[in-house]
C-alpha cells in the first residue's frame, strides 16, 4: 500500500481516515488467508486501539478495542471475572479481524466470535462514528458484526462473555 497507517487512537483514526485517498482496508493479525486486506492504497492497522473499555459483570458484557489479540484479552478477562464461551485452538487473531470474518470457535454447539457480539462502535468512511446494537440501529449491529470492512472500520466490540473457567485438554 501506498501508506500503512497504524493510529494510536480513535481520533486519530477518525483524523486518517478522512484523509485516506483511494481504497481503504483494515488488516488484523493478517492470519487469514484471503486477499481482504489488500489495497494499494491505505491499509490500517488497529494495533494500538487494543484492550478492555469496559465491562459488565452482571451481564458478563466486555467492550473491546478490536485491535485486541485474542491471544492477549484472555488474562484481562480473567481479571474482570469473564472468558471468551469459545475460541478456536489458534490465537493470534485481532478481535476486529475474528468478529469481521466470523471466525469459528470449536465445536457443533459454539458459534463463531460474531455470534458473541452484543454491540458495535463503527468509524464510516467520512469519520462519522455509529454506535449501534440489536435495539439501535439494529440493521447496522448486524451487518457491523461481520461486515468484512464493507461498512467502515469498527474500533470496538461487545461481547457476551461467560464466567471464567479452566479447560482441560
Amino acid at each position: 500500500p501506498k501508506q500503512w497507517l497504524n493510529p494510536r487512537d480513535e481520533a486519530e483514526l477518525i483524523t486518517q481516515l478522512r484523509a485516506a485517498p483511494g481504497a481503504v482496508r483494515v488488516t488484523g493479525a493478517s492470519h487469514s488467508f484471503s486477499a481482504l486486506c489488500k489495497t494499494d492504497d491505505t491499509l490500517f492497522s488497529l494495533d494500538h486501539l487494543s484492550g478492555i473499555v469496559s465491562h459488565d459483570a452482571v451481564t458478563d458484557r466486555a467492550t473491546l478495542w478490536a485491535g485486541s489479540r485474542l491471544r492477549d484479552i484472555g488474562e484481562p478477562l480473567w481479571a474482570i471475572g469473564q472468558a471468551f464461551s469459545n475460541q478456536g485452538d489458534v490465537n493470534p487473531q485481532s478481535i476486529g479481524g475474528a468478529c469481521g470474518t466470523s471466525t469459528h470457535g470449536t465445536g457443533p454447539t459454539l458459534g463463531s466470535f460474531s455470534s458473541m457480539v452484543r454491540g458495535v462502535r463503527l468509524v464510516t468512511p467520512e469519520g462519522e462514528v455509529i454506535e449501534a446494537n440489536a435495539e439501535k440501529d439494529a440493521d447496522i449491529f448486524h451487518a457491523a458484526s461481520t461486515s468484512l470492512g464493507a461498512l467502515g472500520i469498527v474500533t470496538q466490540f461487545t461481547l457476551q462473555n461467560r464466567a471464567p473457567y479452566k479447560l482441560q485438554e
